[in-house]
């Protein structure tokens, strides 16, 4: 009785944090409660002590999984074995596939994080790359590129990275990638572009407004969890010489500011899901992401204002915002959502195939 009351109120404390209309899932939690009050004192423990060692460094997650040319057209089968083109070195590694999940898996979120995050992050791994494949005719199949693919670790790369950590991290890996090996996402009978990043401003973007490209199970979709991480919030504070120099950098834009600087910035148009698509900068017109890559912002959500002698950017989320998102991820596994219902909703439209698939 005591642990069921304990859980009421921890249960209270978390819908308290979160924004009261727009709960996507609020009939499921309702379906939930009876499960989660009887699976709360063996899971929550472990998962919540883990909360408090997460990091939020990883190179990757900034802009990870956006579409490669090679992608679109292939959908090859993966094998056994995966070849990797190691893009710095321009070399090529050949390893075991389920190898190549559990480092990227390491490399792309938090080892903390929920199982059920962390089964979800794994079958987008293995999505993404059944997706990226080359063909027949290309030496690889993928490359360690986070720009373009996903990021990658050798076996000496990550004993380094995990250091005295690593056996008892690679175990806790290889169990997870075990418990979904072979299972990935499908949409029109070829794997899908399982793209992903860490963090948003409570709402997914649509490829088509980031890429410029649609994809029909890649649209906005709510992530109420994303206001609740620790790398949800970034102020940026410039000074209009510096902001100047910053632009200097993007080539081809004719700048022309006003001797004010409150007259520097014009409309700012944002998506439903809070983007900035383009924004007027000293006669200019800029995207979003233009902008975000030129002053090296976590995200293209953005808001722009000159206050007190200076322009203050408050930018929330992390990363590009369209895919599966890693701290949305996380929030559900902790409200007790497996990672099929973790990608389902992520996901729009797409089928969870593979040999372990029910």
């Amino acid at each position: 009785m005591k642990n069921f009351f304990t859980l009421v109120l921890s249960f209270a404390i978390i819908m308290a944090s979160v924004p009261a209309v727009s709960l996507f899932y609020k009939d499921e939690f309702l379906s939930k409660s009876e499960h989660l009050a009887a699976a709360a004192p063996s899971a929550a423990a472990g998962e919540s002590a883990g909360e408090k060692s997460e990091t939020t460094s990883k190179e990757s997650a900034k802009t990870t999984t956006q579409p490669a040319a090679a992608s679109a057209a292939s959908s090859a089968a993966v094998s056994d074995k995966v070849r990797v083109l190691l893009h710095k070195e321009n070399k090529v590694v050949t390893v075991s596939t389920a190898f190549y999940v559990i480092s990227v898996l390491a490399k792309e979120i938090d080892i903390a994080a929920p199982t059920e995050a962390l089964k979800a992050q794994a079958v987008c791994i293995y999505t993404f790359l059944k997706h990226s494949a080359a063909g027949s005719s290309a030496n690889y199949d993928i490359t360690d590129n986070p720009a373009t693919h996903q990021s990658f670790l050798s076996k000496k790369a990550l004993q380094k990275f995990w250091g005295e950590s690593y056996e008892e991290n690679y175990k806790k890996l290889q169990k997870i990638v075990a418990a979904v090996s072979g299972l990935y996402l499908e949409y029109g009978g070829k794997p899908a572009l399982a793209a992903y990043h860490s963090s948003n401003a409570g709402m997914t973007e649509s490829a088509a407004n980031y890429w410029g490209e649609d994809y029909p199970y890649l649209r906005a979709t709510e992530s109420i969890g994303d206001s609740l991480c620790n790398t949800y919030a970034q102020k940026v504070r410039l000074k209009p010489a510096a902001l100047q120099k910053a632009l200097a950098g993007l080539k081809g834009k004719d700048f022309h500011f006003p001797d004010s600087p409150s007259d520097w910035v014009g409309t700012i148009r944002k998506t439903p899901a809070g983007t900035v698509t383009d924004i007027e900068l000293g006669g200019v017109s800029l995207t979003g992401r233009e902008l975000r890559e030129a002053l090296g912002l976590k995200s293209s959500f953005f808001t722009l204002k000159y206050q007190k002698g200076q322009f203050v950017l408050t930018v929330s989320g992390y990363g590009h915002g369209v895919g599966l998102s890693q701290e949305g991820a996380k929030y559900m596994a902790r409200l007790g959502f497996t990672y099929r219902d973790i990608l389902l909703h992520y996901y729009n439209g797409v089928a969870i195939k593979g040999e372990n698939a029910v």
